[in-house]
């Protein structure tokens, strides 16, 4: 099954519950190449199944906001085409959301999320909300007047070691909003309302998932203390390294040098996994459970680390 792509409709089984009825071509305005457009960057943030239906909720509203645009543009009717126009623009103008697991599996529907169905996903890959899927398929593939695309990606950085694939680069991360539309206010407003949501949720690990923080993270923690290790095992076994030959000291080092640095990156590449650009915080997680057995452990070796080279250095 092919994973959601932002700007194109979800090729997964059973996105659509019911197609809806197509758009009566007499109420379809022109189709019209967007005048605005403004994009959203969707990182470092938790988000939860209470921010999922809170985010559907704030679409919503826009999209009502859109419905009447739309309704607008087309012209003055009588009170029946007017009533009859409402009807098939609110029918087919509306929000489809479509929800990926890591099996593949999806829970698609309309409008709002029921959270509480058992058939709702405890771990999610990813989620794909907007209001204009829905218009396409009714309408043979012609865009609403304004519209709105979220692409939520919660896939974890790989912990395969990959020599094409830099530590050192940026995380990667498909998550985005695109809003795009001919009414300036709509696109501005509704770009407005979905930055405003992610920036209440926004975490402070985004420095992890830099680029160049790998190499920071070498020169500045790891390769020092890895130096500090190779001082203490050198002055706790002085007379084996006078007694062992200069050929197998070298291949030793070289060894131990090469197997240090694949550690590191082991360890760098398992805190990016353990704190993900884009995060899904489901009640069955472990997670936090982890970062705080994690953050135990790095203080006490941190703590052990600092106290022995004082001790060294002072007494």
């Amino acid at each position: 099954m092919t994973p959601c792509v932002v700007g194109r409709a979800p090729k997964c089984d059973s996105y659509y519950m019911k197609d809806p009825d197509p758009v009566p071509t007499q109420y379809e305005p022109a189709a019209l190449p967007s005048r605005y457009r403004r994009d959203i960057r969707v990182e470092n943030v938790i988000l939860n199944q209470t921010d999922l239906v809170n985010l559907i909720s704030i679409i919503q509203n826009k999209t009502n906001d859109a419905q009447r645009l739309h309704i607008k543009s087309i012209g003055p009717a009588s009170l029946d085409e007017q009533k009859e126009l409402e009807e098939d623009i609110q029918r087919v103008f509306r929000i489809s959301y479509n929800i990926m697991d890591f099996e593949d599996n999806s829970f698609s529907g309309y409008d709002t999320i029921n959270t509480n169905s058992g058939d709702f996903p405890d771990k999610i890959k990813s989620v794909y909300i907007s209001n204009s899927e829905a218009f396409k398929e009714a309408a043979n593939g012609r865009l609403p007047q304004n519209s709105v695309d979220i692409f939520i990606d919660f896939k974890r950085p790989s912990m395969a070691i990959n020599f094409f694939n830099l530590p050192s680069n940026p995380t990667e991360n498909n998550s985005i909003a695109n809003v795009y539309g001919l009414n300036e206010d709509w696109v501005i407003s509704t770009h407005q309302k979905v930055r405003e949501f992610f920036d209440k949720r926004k975490t402070k690990r985004s420095f992890i998932h830099r680029s160049g923080i790998y190499d920071l993270f070498l020169l500045g923690v790891y390769i020092p203390i890895l130096l500090w290790v190779a001082f203490r095992i050198e002055s706790k076994f002085p007379n084996a390294i006078k007694e062992s030959s200069i050929v197998s000291l070298i291949a030793i080092y070289a060894y131990g040098v090469l197997l240090s640095l694949m550690l590191g990156r082991v360890i760098f590449q398992y805190l990016r996994w353990l704190f993900p650009i884009v995060e899904y915080d489901s009640k069955r997680s472990i997670a936090p459970q982890i970062r705080g057995v994690i953050g135990i452990i790095l203080l006490g070796l941190g703590t052990a680390f600092f106290y022995d080279i004082i001790r060294t250095v002072f007494f």
